[in-house]
């Protein structure tokens, strides 16, 4: 990161974030809107990413939850993983699981466990009885995992990876399509993230239940 800056109003907390991007590029700048809604904390996101980046992985936020976070339950296509370019034989319904129960064994560690088509997600703490719940505006996207993207790229076998205590939380406005090059064709064009002006909404809740899981409607 190369500047931070945090300002607010009479009404909300406004986060600005500059982050290198490749030499020779413009800067990738992040803006978060912090205000209080009926659902908890509404959240406005605004992001710049300059002019010569033409594939970038995915275009979102990231949470980390402490330890205990575990219980997982959201309205979109699951149970498997499912990707912008790979969603039609995920059901859209209202699924629940484990955070544990989304990693993906691939023998070379990677990207796993994304659901597209998300309305709401909730991650449960069933030791304190919390559970915090996102909601997009328009439906995105989402992954949670005990491991972070630099875990996965350290590690060359699944056997090297160990998983954290704590929860990562992907909440993602758009994602890149599947395909790198290994073994078969490239993502297809309509499936990449370049540059451009992103902008979308979500929610944030803490909700008190038993077990540590929330109760929506949806």
């Amino acid at each position: 990161m190369l500047f931070r800056s945090v300002h607010t109003t009479r009404t909300s907390v406004v986060c600005t974030r500059v982050y290198r991007a490749a030499e020779g590029l413009g800067p990738v700048v992040h803006t978060t809107t912090i205000g209080r809604s009926a659902e908890g904390l509404h959240l406005r996101e605004h992001v710049e990413i300059p002019d010569g980046v033409d594939d970038v992985p995915r275009v979102g936020v990231e949470l980390r939850l402490a330890p205990g976070f575990e219980a997982l339950e959201w309205f979109g296509r699951g149970p498997h993983e499912c990707y912008p370019d790979r969603a039609r034989g995920a059901l859209l319904a209202r699924h629940v699981s484990t955070v544990s129960d989304q990693y993906v064994p691939y023998v070379m560690p990677q990207e796993h466990g994304l659901h597209v088509d998300t309305r709401w997600v909730t991650v449960g703490n069933p030791g304190l009885g919390v559970t915090v719940g996102a909601a997009f505006a328009r439906p995105g996207a989402f992954s949670a995992s005990h491991f972070t993207a630099g875990d996965l790229t350290a590690a060359t076998h699944d056997v090297d990876l160990v998983p954290r205590a704590e929860t990562v939380l992907h909440l993602d406005h758009r994602h890149r399509g599947l395909g790198t090059l290994s073994c078969g064709p490239d993502t297809l064009a309509q499936y990449r993230i370049g540059a451009g002006t992103y902008k979308w909404n979500w929610s944030l809740q803490l909700l008190r239940s038993p077990g540590g899981r929330a109760t929506r409607r949806g």
